[in-house]
């Protein structure tokens, strides 16, 4: 495996990440929501959330900048990464359609929302975790000090995001 093939796969996984979320953003839009709080608060940390998990990365990706962040190439540690990409996809698409209508991008309440606890979903924080698996992934693949970062930012927005939602 190259280095243009392991960029590539990022890449691809970041177009699954949104292939699965956009049927079930599509048909959110459609359900009435009840209840809504902290909207800009929300959005703020999930903009956190993206910049660790795509834009920070994208950068590295594109520009290999900064270049002391970076580390020697290795096809082993990237095997690894796609490995744990197939792993997020799996849990974020199971997760997704467990959800079903119930899902959202914000913490909202939902016209006849219930608590979804079937399937996957009976494990606490699986949406999350698939958030974490994905950029895991981008870690495994470059290994970089660059990952430190975008994974602070992913971290500190999950948590707060976890802590809102009991």
């Amino acid at each position: 495996m190259t280095l243009f093939v392991a960029k590539l796969i990022w890449g691809l996984g970041c177009v699954t990440y949104f292939i699965i979320r956009y049927p079930h953003q599509r048909r959110a839009r459609k359900t009435s929501v009840t209840d809504r709080r902290d909207l800009i608060r929300e959005r703020t940390l999930m903009l956190i959330s993206y910049s660790g998990l795509f834009i920070i990365p994208l950068i590295y990706v594109l520009t290999d900048q900064p270049k002391f962040a970076g580390y020697t190439f290795s096809a082993i540690q990237t095997s690894v990464g796609v490995l744990v990409l197939i792993a997020a996809m799996a849990l974020l698409y199971r997760t997704h359609r467990d959800l079903g209508r119930a899902w959202s991008i914000t913490l909202e309440i939902r016209d006849k929302h219930t608590l979804i606890t079937r399937g996957i979903c009976a494990i606490r924080c699986t949406l999350r975790s698939g958030c974490g698996l994905f950029h895991k992934h981008f870690c495994c693949r470059t290994g970089s000090r660059v990952c430190r970062v975008s994974l602070a930012l992913v971290r500190y927005s999950l948590r707060v995001l976890a802590t809102r939602s009991g």
